[in-house]
């Protein structure tokens, strides 16, 4: 998938990545050119998936495993975990006794749980703020919506005035005649064409001249659609006239309003049960209501015209154009969505010092390898508006920030300290934020482009317009703001938009497996109360079709029972990696997955909390406000879960000083059927 530039840039800057791997191998007493890696990833999830994650590695911990891990792929909520730890361990200067080891914080035990996890805790409402917090979020978002909209009305007035001009002078019998011999000269130049290519012979430019006709033919239309609901306003406004001379004078009292408000309420409910039940032309209706809000408002601005006359109208018209150009001028997209919000409480809950103080977020290309693992931040690039096939169905590619290369494989890959260069406050915590903005009007692979419309317009935007390095155009003003409302995004502009790695690939394994790690253990923390495993093959379709890795999975133990329950809580797979890939041999690798699930044998406190949460461990990942009780039980679920890698049943006695690599052979002795032994056999089909 991609380009070959993509792939030359990666594998320059994969030198810069095992230097940094060797150099925290060594640290740790490793094997620092040892031919093989191992990768930890964190799923997407919100503070749900974060907080799971942080049990399971606490469990990972006590054996003296987390160490042994050469990279930390995160996604979404995973990454609030990750970026915890990427920000506490690889600052410049950290004191003695903070690092991976079991022995050392944040993960020893020795005096009970560490401050530092602590403090991860009290953050669990990480949202949260003051009165004067929310009200500033308020405004910023109010701001938001009235900019937005504003950018509406003023493309509304444009085209309205042009519709008041074309009728002042115009007449209407004129343009009834043009309207109805549009199609005949259409199709004279259809009967035209073949004589014009039989002179001229085949043309570069035809579908060009097409497109053109094409435009010429809709103009007519569309001016018929506009002058028909011009006309269709008069009887509204009438109707309106004739209501309120009915109305009474004196106010309504409270029974009246009461009626009113339960008919609007039945109204609404009524409407929403419509959409809900004819869910599959649901975007016909999107697309209906789309249009008829835009043609409202050309409609108004029509009808202000003719209300003021052509001279009023036409200092109207100037005064459009001066608030357009300052908008086209001044306008930041960037300054009026929520991300500096979201970024601000993220980075005051995770990134701490080992003070346990609120941490100065690091930039990426400072980061020091030497006790943390080398990172990987996972988000989505979106890009429906590429004319790159692949991305025709996919609308996005995933987009990785590590401290040494920043890209994705449709836009190619820059040094982390061009991009830094180029984007003042392109830090961990940005990093952190992007890879968890959720909510945004070009979502990847669930991109549609009537949503799109009305989340740009409501200013639901957590996601970034990120400058590409070397690229001087200011803004991103709004041009952005239009393919956002639009969603016609492209990796060709000086702005590329970014927002939460989840809406492409959200368990972020699929960087490991770019890089043939030989060993992968991905903590699965999203919202999936059927167990569909959505994210994993998804994962296994990506694989496949960019990599031809093929994930060799089973997954029958995890699915629900009658019960509700799973019978396991991990899956232990072969990763089979393709020959060919640099001059390499195919290889095995293996893959736990551990999901978020429920066996039955969980401690009396999960129980219990069960009890309290029907829907516990798959609350809604729109609930990021968690209790002291919330976060305690996933995070000792997560925990539960990890210790059930290293039952005695299935590892066979192993200490509490583990080899990653005799672990997992340990585990896939137990739980792996023997894998043919003729070459070149896969034992899985292709997914």
């Amino acid at each position: 998938m991609g380009t070959n530039v993509a792939g030359d840039a990666l594998s320059r800057f994969a030198v810069l990545e095992r230097s940094a791997v060797r150099k925290r191998r060594v640290r740790y007493g490793l094997e620092p050119k040892k031919g093989w890696a191992a990768g930890l990833a964190l799923s997407g999830g919100g503070i749900r998936s974060a907080t799971f994650s942080m049990g399971v590695m606490v469990s990972l911990a006590k054996r003296n495993l987390l160490p042994q891990f050469d990279y930390l792929s995160s996604v979404s909520g995973g990454g609030y975990a990750a970026s915890f730890l990427t920000q506490l361990l690889g600052a410049k200067n950290i004191p003695p006794k903070v690092s991976l080891s079991d022995t050392d914080a944040p993960f020893s035990r020795n005096e009970g749980e560490s401050l530092m996890l602590r403090r991860i805790r009290h953050g669990a409402s990480y949202l949260s703020g003051s009165f004067l917090e929310r009200l500033a979020v308020a405004m910023a978002q109010s701001q938001g919506v009235f900019i937005n909209t504003l950018v509406l009305v003023l493309i509304a007035a444009f085209l309205g005035f042009a519709d008041f001009m074309t009728e002042q002078f115009i007449h209407p019998e004129v343009a009834r005649h043009i309207a109805l011999l549009s199609p005949v000269f259409l199709a004279l130049i259809f009967l035209a064409l073949p004589l014009i290519r039989k002179l001229r012979g085949p043309s570069q430019g035809t579908e060009t001249w097409m497109a053109l006709l094409g435009i010429v033919f809709l103009l007519p239309i569309i001016w018929a659609i506009l002058g028909a609901a011009h006309s269709g306003t008069q009887p509204l406004v009438e109707w309106a006239s004739s209501l309120r001379r009915i109305m009474p004078d004196k106010a309504p009292d409270a029974s009246t309003i009461s009626t009113w408000l339960t008919v609007l309420g039945s109204i609404s409910a009524i409407a929403g049960a419509l959409l809900t039940t004819f869910s599959k032309i649901r975007p016909v209706l999107l697309t209906v209501f789309t249009a008829l809000f835009f043609i409202s408002l050309e409609v108004l601005c029509v009808d202000l015209y003719i209300a003021v006359g052509v001279q009023q109208a036409t200092f109207v018209f100037a005064g459009m154009v001066l608030v357009g150009a300052y908008l086209w001028f001044v306008l930041d997209v960037n300054a009026m969505s929520l991300h500096g919000y979201y970024r601000r409480k993220l980075a005051s809950s995770f990134l701490i010092e080992p003070s346990h103080k609120v941490a100065v977020p690091i930039l990426l290309s400072k980061f020091d390898p030497t006790l943390a693992h080398f990172p990987i931040i996972n988000c989505a690039l979106n890009v429906p508006g590429s004319e790159e096939a692949v991305m025709r169905g996919r609308l996005s590619d995933i987009f990785s920030l590590t401290p040494v290369a920043v890209g994705a494989p449709v836009l190619g890959y820059k040094s982390t300290v061009d991009w830094e260069k180029a984007n003042a406050n392109l830090d961990l915590a940005t990093a952190m934020a992007l890879s968890g903005a959720a909510v945004s009007p070009q979502m990847g692979l669930r991109t549609n482009r009537y949503t799109s419309f009305w989340l740009t317009l409501l200013n639901l935007r957590l996601g970034l317009w990120l400058r590409q390095p070397g690229r001087t155009a200011s803004g991103p003003g709004v041009r952005y703001l239009l393919q956002e409302l639009t969603a016609t995004a492209n990796e060709h502009g000086a702005f590329v938009h970014i927002s939460d790695g989840g809406h492409i690939e959200n368990l972020g394994v699929y960087e490991l497996l770019r890089r043939r790690c030989r060993y992968i253990v991905a903590v699965d923390g999203e919202s999936d109360p059927k167990m569909t495993f959505h994210a994993l093959t998804n994962l296994q379709r990506l694989a496949y079709i960019d990599f031809g890795i093929v994930l060799d999975l089973n997954l029958d133990d995890l699915r629900l029972g009658q019960v509700g329950y799973s019978r396991s809580h991990f899956q232990f797979c072969r990763i089979i990696y393709p020959a060919g890939h640099q001059d390499s041999r195919e290889e095995i690798g293996y893959l736990i997955y551990l999901k978020l699930s429920l066996t039955g044998n969980e401690g009396e406190f999960l129980r219990r909390y069960k009890l309290d949460e029907p829907a516990f461990p798959h609350q809604s990942t729109a609930d990021q406000f968690f209790s002291e009780s919330q976060f305690e039980a996933y995070r000792a679920l997560g925990e539960h879960v990890g210790e059930k890698l290293f039952l005695p049943a299935i590892t066979g006695s192993l200490g509490r000083d583990v080899a990653i690599e005799d672990w997992l052979q340990r585990i896939g002795r137990s739980l792996l059927d023997p894998r043919p032994t003729a070459t070149g056999k896969r034992p899985a089909a292709a997914p």
